[in-house]
């Protein structure tokens, strides 16, 4: 808190960066409407997207639009900057120095911490496309490279031992490296399967 007031003795608002501003706003918010919590604070950015339902949305928007001409700002900016103030410091960091926009930032907002921090780790851009996605779907962490990398993880494959008798193996697979052995053997199986030999088996 002392931090924050202490930037804003020595810069004016809109010389902050976009965490600080949210830090400032967050706090303020907090001081007119008593302690806020993480869900509220949610379920602000989910009535000002339309999303939600009740009376309580009309006070807290007049809460935001109060706050937002205190700092020349909108109501949505607002709500938008209290929604960033919930992004890990990681991910804070990259909106600060322009590697995150304010909207991707805000659909990270809703995430879960441990995919934030995740999605923070890659490195990698992240676009609006991408922050919908992991807003929208119940994402575990082990998702995260998926959606944000492009890469899909290779789904286990079960495999059981089968005994080839030692006259088999030398004629056919001596020398053979483990992926040609298994295309070998596929392509013998299906060539019997489909008819060139009846299953008597």
């Amino acid at each position: 808190m002392y931090v924050i007031e202490t930037n804003l003795m020595q810069r004016s608002f809109t010389d902050l960066l976009p965490s600080e501003k949210a830090a400032v706003l967050a706090e303020r918010y907090d001081k007119v409407l008593y302690h806020r919590h993480r869900e509220d604070i949610v379920n602000e950015l989910q009535a000002l997207e339309g999303s939600a339902k009740g009376g309580h949305d009309v006070h807290l928007s007049k809460n935001r639009d109060g706050l937002g001409e205190e700092y020349g700002l909108s109501g949505r900016s607002v709500a938008r900057l209290l929604g960033v103030n919930e992004l890990v410091p990681e991910l804070k960091e990259k909106l600060d120095a322009g590697e995150l926009n304010l909207v991707t930032a805000v659909q990270l907002s809703y995430v879960a911490e441990d995919v934030q921090k995740a999605v923070a780790e890659t490195g990698k851009p992240i676009s609006k496309e991408m922050a919908t996605r992991l807003r929208e779907s119940e994402i575990k962490v082990s998702d995260v490279a998926e959606i944000v990398c492009g890469t899909v993880r290779k789904a286990k494959t079960t495999s059981k031992a089968v005994k080839i008798p030692t006259n088999i193996y030398e004629r056919y697979l001596k020398g053979k490296k483990a992926d040609a052995v298994e295309e070998i053997i596929t392509k013998a199986l299906e060539a019997w399967f489909d008819g060139k030999g009846e299953a008597d088996v």
